[in-house]
């Protein structure tokens, strides 16, 4: 018997398809805008340097994410090894190796970041906000977790 929500046995229920789509739009807008000719296109006007602008803002919703993916890690083979969750989407493959389930969500933690430090090079707003977007979704499945672990405790 499984422990999770049965919408989570397909890979889609919202937040899953809310990630996805938050992936291919960065990794689809980050690329550097370019003329025809592979020439590199206007550089932007400069701004105005503010505590905000300077990127603390950016790094600290960068290590939030990261934190978060790394919780949710963490979390999700707790709760395999206690045999009171299965992982459902993403890392079914891997569940009953943790090595190999901790890399591949770890490297993809990786990319998603690096991605997002690439698209605040051009984009910072929209970096900001695909950050908080990705921290959130990130923290909501660690609350997912917190909350199948409090049900398995009954």
């Amino acid at each position: 018997m499984q422990s999770h929500h049965a919408c989570l046995d397909r890979f889609g229920c919202g937040l899953a398809k809310v990630a996805i789509a938050a992936l291919i739009f960065m990794l689809s807008s980050s690329a550097v805008p370019r003329a025809e000719d592979g020439t590199p296109g206007p550089e932007p006007a400069p701004r105005a340097t503010t505590p905000a602008s300077d990127g603390a803002a950016f790094n600290f919703v960068l290590g939030s994410f990261v934190t978060a993916a790394g919780t949710d890690v963490a979390v999700s083979m707790y709760q395999i090894g206690r045999g009171t969750a299965r992982e459902a989407a993403f890392g079914a493959m891997w569940q009953d190796s943790p090595v190999a389930f901790a890399a591949t969500k770890s490297a993809l933690t990786a990319l998603f970041a690096y991605q997002l430090q690439r698209l605040h090079r051009t984009r910072p707003k929209a970096a900001f906000i695909l950050g908080i977007a990705a921290t959130g979704a990130e923290s909501a499945l660690v609350a997912r977790s917190a909350w199948i672990a409090r049900q398995a405790g009954r």
